[in-house]
């Protein structure tokens, strides 16, 4: 089988401080990716209630802060 291609990787988006951005991901493969997240190196955890992964596999970040950067 050939490797995971990651087609869209997350792009530089600037957001309202409070606001909602969704970082997006778009990979294909056989079996289908699963497409994990990472900040500093270390897994985002969805349980955190401002962040939610779609779907789609993108991230949706709700009340973006200064500090936020994935």
């Amino acid at each position: 089988r050939p490797p995971p291609v990651v087609r869209q990787g997350p792009t530089n988006q600037t957001v309202a401080v409070d606001g909602t951005v969704v970082l997006g991901c778009q990979a294909t493969g056989t079996p289908t990716p699963t497409i994990l997240w990472r900040k500093d190196g270390v897994l985002v955890s969805t349980h955190d209630s401002r962040l939610k992964q779609l779907d789609t596999g993108a991230l949706q970040i709700r009340y973006a802060k200064h500090h936020i950067k994935a």
